[in-house]
């Protein structure tokens, strides 16, 4: 009932959607429109890519799955240039975080506690860095 609720949010809002975070609030309303039954759980959609379409609309799910693309993309790029093991490990241990957040995220909304955006947030940040660090070498060879 939470997924049958969340996609006809969508559906009624389908570029922006409901509001990023507002799904949750709005599933007392939509609860009786797809038959769920009285005093059933109020959650977020326990899906992050149904929770982002639902309250961000198409819109925002394309741009988190490019955010996300880039960055494994990212990473693949730095790991296939590293030639330190250290370096290489790091990019494996970023790739396997960010390959478990985006499998995760089929049947829990992971990113949106707080203790799972600020950990992918660092993830992304050593990638970043790495990155910049094979730049400055790249430039001085």
């Amino acid at each position: 009932f939470i997924w049958k609720a969340n996609l006809l949010m969508f559906s009624e809002h389908p570029l922006l959607g409901v509001g990023y975070g507002r799904n949750t609030d709005l599933l007392i309303q939509y609860y009786p429109r797809v038959g769920a039954p009285e005093g059933l759980l109020i959650a977020h959609a326990h899906n992050q890519y149904l929770n982002f379409l639902s309250g961000t609309g198409a819109l925002g799910l394309i741009c988190y799955l490019l955010f996300l693309v880039y960055f494994v993309r990212l990473a693949m790029r730095v790991y296939r240039k590293s030639t330190e093991t250290l370096s290489r490990g790091i990019c494996l241990g970023a790739l396997g975080a960010q390959i478990s957040l985006i499998f995760g995220g089929l049947t829990e909304s992971n990113f949106e506690h707080s203790k799972m955006k600020y950990s992918m947030i660092v993830i992304w940040a050593l990638i970043v860095l790495m990155d910049q660090r094979q730049a400055r070498t790249s430039e001085k060879a």
